[in-house]
Formats: structure tokens, sequence, C-alpha cells
């Protein structure tokens, strides 16, 4: 009989006594918090969202005759810089010295690491474009930052401020925190809601939407200046005339389309970080885990993780918006799609079973499961003409084969190059297409 090393079997007791001081760490914070909160005792905390909601300013929204946004995927790193790519070949349409298709959109919404682009791109545009040159240097930036490479910078940051590791221990703050804060330090430099409703109000800025999942009941929370509660409330009995739409509009009144926002918990957006909400939107619910916040509403608390758990494209919250503040019954939604969200493929690709384990397996269950509700979405999308949703799929380009399909919090620069090249290919090859819906030409 072969013996086995003695290592192999402390190996295993670490790991075990690793996991369960983790899952205690995680409850011990959430128990002293809530004691702290409750006595008022000595506040650990440092990051928090602030009581009380505020109005910010409601720009309008989805009142043209046709309305145009933007969805952008989840996808890691690859997402933000394909986004950002297709952005900047949107801007030059349908020519380079005319309002082109990117300057027509009203609205932004971002999944996970495709929330990032969302944020940048409001909060950094120009207020105008005033030329050429202008959209040249935005975009030269804009794609230099989508790749900074997260991973390393956001270990980095967290041996550098070894306070956040005790404060992992003592209050709610998790790894989510640790990847906010590197966001901010390298991306967003201390932004808030606050600043993005004042371009958002002046016009400057696209309606912002960052769509995360409520991981305690599976609610989608969605980040953003525009009141949930009275932006994204569907009334069915005004598409009785359109079959499609009236299917659609019942679907979201319905308690597994439920939404939240800041203010269904009574909290203050506006001095809210943006990098916290792109943090929470890609917080995978394992690691980093979530983004906790305080529920005012309630006393309790809200889970913030990943917004691909219930919808990986980010086109629901558009559409919701859209059949909620539609005022003709001939206004039209087109939305365009940046999906760059990975295929499934086996791990172990020289296992004929291609085993990966019961975690994995589980989450190619999910994964499976959502782009089956996603594609029934969208054909039901598509099956009315007041809505058209145009999807630029980064697997389509011949220059997305010899991608890594796993994402990731950073990229290298050959994939990078890849990437804004399929981002350049797919725009062309659907110019047409975009145009014609955009214009009706």
């Amino acid at each position: 009989m072969k013996k086995i090393p003695c290592y192999a079997g402390w190996k295993a007791v670490v790991l075990v006594l690793s996991a369960g001081l983790l899952a205690g760490c995680v409850m011990l914070g959430d128990k002293l918090d809530q004691f702290r909160w409750h006595f008022g005792t000595i506040p650990f905390f440092v990051f928090d969202n602030a009581p009380g909601y505020k109005r910010p300013p409601q720009p309008k929204v989805m009142h043209k005759p046709t309305n145009i946004a933007i969805a952008i995927s989840g996808g890691g790193t690859r997402s933000a810089v394909f986004a950002a790519g297709a952005m900047e070949q949107l801007a030059y349409l349908p020519r380079p010295d005319s309002q082109s298709v990117l300057e027509r959109v009203q609205v932004i919404s971002g999944v996970s690491a495709g929330s990032m682009a969302a944020a940048y791109y409001a909060l950094y545009k120009p207020a105008r474009f005033e030329s050429v040159a202008d959209k040249q240097a935005f975009f030269k930036q804009f794609k230099s930052h989508m790749s900074v490479d997260l991973w390393m910078r956001g270990w980095a940051h967290y041996l550098s401020h070894p306070w956040e590791g005790v404060l992992k221990y003592y209050t709610r703050y998790r790894f989510a925190q640790t990847l906010a804060n590197t966001l901010d330090q390298h991306l967003f430099l201390g932004q808030t809601f606050g600043e993005l409703a004042r371009r958002e109000a002046a016009g400057e800025a696209p309606v912002t939407l960052i769509n995360g999942t409520v991981l305690d009941t599976g609610e989608r929370f969605v980040f953003t200046n525009l009141d949930i509660g009275r932006n994204f409330v569907v009334d069915p009995s005004r598409f009785e005339g359109d079959p499609f739409l009236h299917i659609l509009a019942t679907a979201f009144t319905s308690p597994s389309y439920r939404m939240l926002g800041f203010d269904g918990i009574n909290s203050d957006i506006l001095d809210f970080r943006i990098a916290s909400a792109v943090a929470a939107s890609s917080a995978f619910p394992v690691l980093p885990g979530p983004l906790t916040i305080r529920n005012y509403a309630t006393g309790g608390y809200v889970h913030i993780a990943d917004g691909g758990v219930s919808d990986n494209t980010g086109v629901d919250s558009i559409v919701r918006l859209f059949l909620s503040k539609a005022k003709s019954s001939d206004s039209r939604l087109v939305v365009i799609a940046l999906d760059a969200s990975a295929p499934i493929v086996p791990k172990r690709l020289k296992d004929p079973n291609g085993y990966v384990g019961s975690a994995k397996y589980a989450e190619h269950a999910n994964f499976i499961q959502g782009s089956r509700s996603q594609t029934l979405s969208f054909l039901l999308y598509s099956a009315t003409p007041r809505v058209r949703v145009i999807r630029l799929s980064l697997w389509e380009s011949a220059y997305a084969q010899t991608l890594d399909p796993t994402p990731q919090l950073y990229i290298s620069e050959a994939d990078w190059f890849r990437v804004l090249c399929a981002a350049e290919e797919l725009v062309k090859a659907h110019q047409s297409e975009i145009i014609k819906a955009v214009f009706g030409e």
C-alpha cells in the first residue's frame, strides 16, 4: 500500500481551519458592528452610507420619440476595455464631424466590471465633444484607464493599508471595500453620486445605472440618482395594445423583478462613492464577497454583490425604465448591448468529462440559466417594434478566439489590443443596423 505523506493530512486540516476562521471573522464583524450600532459604542467603521434620503435632481429621461441607451455586460477587465473600444467607434458614427450615436445616448447601464466603464464615461467625458481631437484625446485616456491591473494594485493596497485587515475582523468591512478603495485611488478619485447628479442634470452625462444584486433577497439593487420608487414602476395596463410589451410589463411587476435603491433604504446617495458602487456591482459573492451597507428603512443591512447574478447584460434595467417613463404610444427604445460575458469551457480540457468540481458545476448551471433567461428576454424585446436590442458580442469576433474566457481583474497588452480590434470590427459589422435603428435611415 502506498504511504500517504503526513503533510497532506495537515494541509487538509489547515485549509478547514482557515475556512472556518474566515467565516467566523465575517460573523464576528457583523455581530460587533450590530452591537455598536444598537448601543452606541465606539464607531470602528470608516466606510459607510449616510442616513436620510435626499432626492437628487431628476433629469428628463426616456422622453424622446427615439431613446438611445448603452448596456455594458460583466466579464472582467476585458469587458471594460471592450466597452471603451466600442464606444469610441460609436463616437464616430455616422460621421466624425456630426452628433454621433454615442452623443445621443440618454442612459448607460453597467454590470460588474462593465459598470467601471459606464461610471468612468459618465464622470469624465467632456460636456461636449467640440472636435475630433477632443474625442481622440478622451478615448485614448479611457482605453488606457480601463486596463489598470486591479488584481495586483488591489493586493498592493491591502498590504500597504494593514488597518483595513483589522477592520475586516471588527466591522462589516470586506474585501469588496479594498477593491473600492483601489478603484477610488486609481480611477474615481473620491467622486460621489453628487458630482454625477450635477453632470446628469446639466446634460453633460447620460443617466447612469450601476447594477448589483441583493444577496439577502435576490432583488436587483441599482445605484442611480433616479428614484427607484418613481422611475421604475411599470403599469401593464398602459401596454394592452402591444401584447409583447404587456407581457414584459407584467413580468416587471412580479416579486422576482423587484428593485431596490437608496430611496428604498432611506440613505443619502449623493455622498456615496462611485468606486463603492462599482466594487459592489463587481463583487463576486465568494471573493471578494459582498459590499455591506446599512438599510436605514429597516434597521438592518443590505449585502450587495455582482449584478450578473440577476442580469449580466444590464439591459433589463434600461427596458424597465423605458416602460415606466415612455409617454407616447409610438416612442421607441434602442439599446446597444456591449456583451463581453465569457462562454463556458471545461477547465481541464484533457479530461474527457471536463470535470471541474462541484462548485464550478454550480457556477456553470447558474450561468446557463442566466443565459437562457437573457436569450428569451432578447427575443421578447425584439418581438415589438418599439424596442430594439442590438447585441455586439465580443466572442463573435475572430480576434477573441485566442482570449482566455475566464474573467480577470487585469488584461495583458496583447489581449488589450485584440479586444480593441474586436470592438472596431464588430461596430463596423453592425454599422448599418445601428444607424438605421438610431436615425431611422
